[in-house]
């Protein structure tokens, strides 16, 4: 059995025999988990999702975008932020997906 191959029709989504274009994910995490983050981005790259009828969502070719902003302090519903600290830094990573045909 392929792993990186996602093909149980149970688990496909609303709507996605309308799925034409590309379709942006973003994980985020704070900045000092920057590393886990990128690990797990790289991972999901390699998934590619059966949609039926032929075609695929894949993130072939694309590169991966990552940014950091600072937001609140109040991340997972209430881990205490550092003393003193008034924002933290999140890390975002965005990946893309495209339908191809498989």
């Amino acid at each position: 059995m392929n792993r990186s191959v996602w093909t149980n029709p149970n688990m496909v989504a609303c709507g996605v025999n309308d799925l034409r274009h590309s379709h942006p994910w973003k994980l985020e995490t704070l900045e000092r988990r920057k590393a886990e983050m990128d690990t797990i981005a790289e991972g999901v790259r390699k998934w590619k999702i059966d949609l039926g009828n032929g075609r695929v969502l894949k993130t072939d070719g694309i590169a991966l975008k990552t940014r950091i902003w600072s937001g609140s302090t109040m991340f997972c519903s209430g881990l205490p932020a550092p003393e003193g600290a008034t924002s933290l830094p999140y890390y975002v990573v965005t990946i893309t997906w495209e339908v191809q045909n498989a």
